[in-house]
């Protein structure tokens, strides 16, 4: 496997699909909950697009790792967690200021 030695990972204790899936679940469920706070400030039409671009990483970047599980592929999922947060971030306290006025 991919996995760094003596390091307790989510792959390593649940598997790698289950724990590709439960990534996927916590990514879905902060982009539906932004996508809330999104609508509910005006702003979701413009933001839906963001969100679901991350998204679309998300799913890119798990199918690899499910496809074949190397060490560049697990370090993936660092950076596109963090950009999803920035995303968040950016886009809740920036787009409703800049949309609605």
């Amino acid at each position: 496997g991919a996995e760094e030695q003596g390091v307790d990972t989510y792959s390593l204790l649940w598997g790698r699909r289950t724990a590709t899936l439960a990534w996927w679940g916590a990514m879905l469920l902060a982009a539906a909950s932004s996508l809330l706070i999104a609508r509910r400030l005006g702003v979701a039409g413009v933001l839906t697009g963001a969100f679901a671009s991350t998204l679309a990483v998300a799913a890119v970047v798990g199918r690899c790792f499910l496809d074949r599980a190397t060490p560049g592929r697990a370090a993936l999922f660092e950076p596109v967690s963090a950009g999803w947060i920035l995303v968040a971030y950016l886009a809740l306290g920036v787009a409703p200021w800049l949309l609605v006025s």
